[in-house]
């Protein structure tokens, strides 16, 4: 086998120490080992024998000791690397040496890994890098001032994720405009100060950027998103391709009323800041968005007709004036001071001050696995955004379980262990976090102003865990409970 040019043995059960036979495939271009159970180290004299390889990725095994990236000095075709690990115990070390490499990466991995535990620093060798299309370095401990040569000098870079990291200072922007560069992730760090006046002239393309939980203050400047000016979301704002817009746990202020514009918009998250009004009627006409979460804000008055008139919908006629409802999977307007009546078109509304009858189209919500694997194919269509503008797409995520390989649940979209949702029953509100996540459904309407009778069809909800209709002015019997609620 000395000639074999590919070995994929990724998502099997091995197990055991890499066989040091593997350093005799010296004609190997590709190596995948990932998703498996190997343990022990990684060989140093392994790898470095396999110079012909141009594709490498052993993420997701159980390795553990220090592996030294200077064994890939003499890689001169190399393109990608994937190194990501769930085990605290392996570490990947880039400046324990003095090296200077012959490779020039495409795409580079190397998330989890306790990448340069001792120093935090970020790999210096980067700077040499000038086809990189996606780095990944998150979840590490990396720390310091985010060096300038980062934009300046990767000039092809597209995808950049330092998420979960311990960077500090300002975030430093490329001399001129980086027109290639399409996703920014820098959250979960120490980054502070104000946000360059330029910040959009420099980045112009970005389609993807996560700033939360820093330490930044002050106005978005005037250029970030082309056009912020005052409140951000002033008239001027104008991205009509933005899809996704994450500005949770701030202090923003103001209307929606400046995203009039951005039809293309899936997945919008402004919850914990100061937003105020009501809610817009042209939102209705958003179809793409999926996932709306407003919580914790000052919005008030009712629920606008428009944006929640899909009676029509809901039985499979969409009119051009009529969203589509199977697209908005996630919908969170709980803490504003809304008022009024529950409109047909139900998600979560929990805490809010509703008055009226209970509406007979519960039984169109989906609770469980099969409402989880459509969210799932959401984050699938994004990770496939992604996937377009690589030769090979390298994708990080927690190790699966045997039970999480089905066609439409991706081990990649399994919830983050640090992600946390708040689950409110009997007026208690508690967070939760991890696997749990993967279990719970629940439907929490008590201390309102509801008034007539339970419909039937909310005995009709399937694979839900926990109702709660108690502090109401509800009358009548309860409704016949349906074989499937049971369960």
């Amino acid at each position: 086998m000395k000639k074999l040019k590919k070995l994929d043995l990724s998502w099997n059960r091995f197990d055991g120490m890499l066989p040091t036979c593997l350093s005799n495939l010296k004609s190997l271009r590709e190596l995948d080992l990932s998703f498996n159970q190997f343990t022990g180290s990684v060989s140093s004299s392994l790898i470095s024998n396999l110079t012909s390889l141009e594709y490498i990725h052993l993420g997701y095994n159980h390795f553990t000791g220090l592996f030294s990236f200077s064994s890939f000095a003499n890689h001169s075709k190399l393109e990608v690397v994937a190194l990501p690990s769930n085990d605290d115990n392996f570490e990947v070390e880039t400046e324990y040496t003095t090296w200077v490499p012959k490779l020039q990466l495409k795409v580079l991995v190397l998330s989890r890994c306790n990448l340069n535990k001792l120093t935090g620093d970020i790999p210096k060798f980067l700077s040499h890098q000038a086809y990189l299309l996606q780095v990944d370095l998150s979840h590490n401990n990396l720390k310091g001032d985010l060096p300038n040569w980062m934009l300046e000098n990767i000039r092809r870079l597209e995808y950049l994720d330092l998420r979960n990291n311990s960077f500090n200072g300002q975030f430093p922007l490329p001399s001129y405009p980086n027109m290639l560069l399409l996703s920014v992730d820098i959250s979960k760090n120490n980054f502070s100060g104000l946000l360059q006046e330029n910040f959009g002239e420099m980045l112009p393309c970005l389609e993807w950027l996560n700033l939360a939980e820093n330490a930044f203050e002050g106005q978005i400047p005037p250029l970030i998103y082309n056009r912020f000016h005052g409140p951000i979301f002033s008239t001027q704002f104008n991205l009509p391709l933005l899809q996704v817009l994450l500005l949770d746990n701030n202090q923003f202020t103001g209307t929606l009323s400046g995203l009039l514009n951005c039809s293309w918009l899936t997945f919008l998250d402004i919850r914990n800041n100061y937003f105020s009004g009501e809610i817009p009627k042209w939102m209705h006409g958003m179809t793409n968005l999926r996932t709306l979460i407003m919580g914790n804000n000052s919005f008030h008055g009712r629920i606008p007709h428009e944006f929640t008139d899909v009676q029509e919908c809901i039985h499979g006629i969409n009119t051009k004036t009529c969203p589509k409802p199977e697209f908005l999977l996630t919908l969170d307007l709980g803490d504003n001071n809304l008022s009024g009546k529950i409109p047909h078109s139900i998600g979560q509304f929990s805490e809010l001050r509703f008055s009226g009858p209970i509406p007979h189209c519960f039984n169109n919500m989906t609770f469980g696995k099969r409402g989880a694997n459509e969210f799932y194919a959401f984050f699938q269509d994004l990770i496939f955004f992604f996937q377009r503008h690589y030769e090979y797409a390298v994708l990080q995520g927690p190790e699966p379980s045997s039970s999480m390989r089905g066609r439409n649940e991706d081990p990649y979209l399994q919830y983050d262990p640090q992600d946390e949702v708040g689950f409110i029953t009997k007026s208690r509100y508690s967070i939760y976090k991890g696997d749990i996540l993967n279990f719970m459904s629940g439907l929490d309407l008590s201390s309102n102003d509801l008034t007539g009778r339970i419909p039937y069809e909310l005995g009709q909800l399937n694979s839900i865990h926990a109702l709660n209709l108690s502090h109401n002015r509800l009358i009548g019997s309860i409704p016949r409970i349906s074989q499937n609620f049971t369960n």
